[in-house]
């Protein structure tokens, strides 16, 4: 070895060991110690990243919605391959908006535009395109388990079946509707709905669902089944929700307003005892991470400034985490964690 090789790597592992204290840090007082941190590869190269996906492997698949491109790294942050182009043939997307990963590693991303599912293989071979039966003004998450399409959305027009937050799908030769369960938001308009959500949806262990409802602030277990499991409420203030988010513009349309409201974000089970929720406050621009004890739904929250959650995977005890470089570029990090024998 050289020594330029050997300064290289021992300005490499430097580097290393401050990213990891960075990261250490801002965790020191929740309920989970990050042990290791590698960022995913600079040749994955992503424009915008507007949801992901963990596959049973590890992988993660990211949907770059500028791009129109679903782009899958393996744990260790390398690529494994892109899928989709712009376009309305067999694998393009107009509108790639969510992705999910079923329990054969198979690939499924929703296109906002079109409404509908276009499924990939694991080696990301196109495979079929399927039609959702009705259109959603919003879509938050996409699950997919045990042949089911589950979605949580506003359905548009909000009538009747389409009443409930979470929507099951089978996936057959074509979709078929099969139901509804959980609350939407609470809002004063339908309006308001289409534009705010229903709220953040994930796959865990057991073939469970766990539901982010977007105000107020809770969060729901439910079976595949739709049968409620478990109902937690974070203790954390409340903050301004979907009926000050909005208001009404000169030409009479709804816009942003200007108050510092609070949108609950993802949300997932970390362990048996412990789940996991982010909420996003817009105005402040920042990102609190709450860690709930799901009996008494007793909080710790950590103020991670812009750092957002893509996935857990419970399997490897890993966080997936996502942050913007100066230039606003995503920059996605896997975090190792294990948990803490008490909190301090």
């Amino acid at each position: 070895m050289t020594l330029i090789d050997a300064g290289l790597i021992a300005g490499l592992l430097s580097f290393q060991a401050q990213a990891l204290s960075a990261w250490t840090s801002q965790f020191v007082h929740t309920p989970i110690e990050i042990t290791a941190a590698i960022r995913v590869d600079g040749g994955a190269e992503l424009s915008s990243v507007i949801d992901a996906a963990l596959g049973v492997d590890g992988r993660l698949c990211l949907a770059d919605y500028r791009a129109a491109q679903v782009v899958c790294v393996n744990a260790a942050g390398k690529l494994i391959h892109r899928v989709g182009r712009e376009g309305r043939g067999p694998g393009e997307f107009t509108g790639l908006y969510r992705v999910a990963m079923s329990s054969d590693g198979n690939l499924l991303a929703y296109d906002r535009r079109r409404n509908t599912v276009t499924t990939f293989d694991t080696a990301g071979r196109f495979l079929r395109e399927r039609r959702l039966p009705f259109r959603f003004a919003q879509v938050d998450a996409i699950v997919a388990a045990r042949g089911q399409l589950f979605v949580s959305g506003v359905a548009a027009p909000l009538t009747g079946d389409a009443s409930d937050a979470i929507h099951r799908f089978s996936l057959g030769d074509s979709v078929q509707y099969e139901g509804h369960f959980g609350p939407l938001p609470e809002a004063r308009s339908v309006d308001y709905l289409r534009l705010w959500g229903a709220g953040s949806l994930r796959g865990v262990e057991g073939d469970r669902l766990v539901f982010t409802r977007k105000g107020p602030y809770e969060l729901y277990v439910y079976t595949a089944a739709g049968t409620l499991v478990d109902r937690v409420v974070p203790n954390v203030p409340a903050g301004l929700g979907a009926d000050d988010a909005f208001e009404q513009t000169a030409n009479g349309q709804l816009g942003l307003s200007k108050k510092v409201v609070t949108i609950p974000a993802a949300g997932t089970q970390l362990d048996t005892t412990l789940l996991l929720a982010t909420r996003v406050i817009r105005g402040g621009q920042r990102v609190q991470w709450d860690f709930i004890e799901g009996v008494t739904g007793r909080t710790v929250t950590a103020d991670l400034g812009r750092t957002g959650l893509l996935s857990l995977d419970t399997v490897r005890g890993a966080l997936w985490v996502i942050q913007d470089d100066p230039d606003g570029l995503p920059i996605v990090t896997r975090l190792t964690f294990r948990r803490r024998i008490a909190v301090r």
